[in-house]
């Protein structure tokens, strides 16, 4: 028996509806679902935070982060929750690109934290020779500060 034509339509919109409505209902927007796929995250779930509510996924390579967002819904933090930080190229998509273009953007580096503001990204992590670091970054990609553990 074929269904009806109208039935079959309702059930594919149906279903083209379900995933983002999912997303929009657990507390997410528009901006975090984007970040979601940009990262290629999976496990992806949001949680009650405070100010906003708070993604929490698995980057590829298997690194869980927790993501934050300011309340215009533009990205405040991506944080490793663990005890593995997450390798620099893994969060590239979500970096402006004059700053993961930069000359002194440690591509090679594993990360604790990247937080994003009106001033820049701030980055925390370990350099390629092990040693932990801190750099700033302005919007145009010139880097700021850095400081480095001996």
């Amino acid at each position: 028996m074929t269904p009806h034509p109208t039935l079959a339509r309702l059930a594919c919109a149906t279903a083209l509806l379900a995933a983002p409505l999912a997303v929009l209902a657990s507390g997410g927007a528009a901006a975090d679902a984007a970040i979601v796929e940009r990262l290629g995250l999976t496990e992806a779930r949001f949680e009650e935070d405070r100010r906003n509510p708070d993604l929490h996924g698995t980057l590829p390579g298997g690194v869980r982060v927790e993501i934050e967002f300011h309340r215009d819904g533009s990205l405040d933090e991506i944080e490793a929750t663990g005890q593995q930080p997450f390798p620099a190229a893994a969060i590239a998509p979500a970096l402006p690109a004059a700053v993961r273009s930069a000359p002194d953007w440690p591509a090679d580096a594993r990360l604790w934290s990247v937080e994003f503001d009106a001033d820049g990204v701030e980055i925390e992590g370990i350099d390629a020779a092990g040693r932990s670091f801190e750099a700033e970054f302005a919007p145009d990609g010139r880097l700021i500060d850095m400081d480095v553990d001996d």
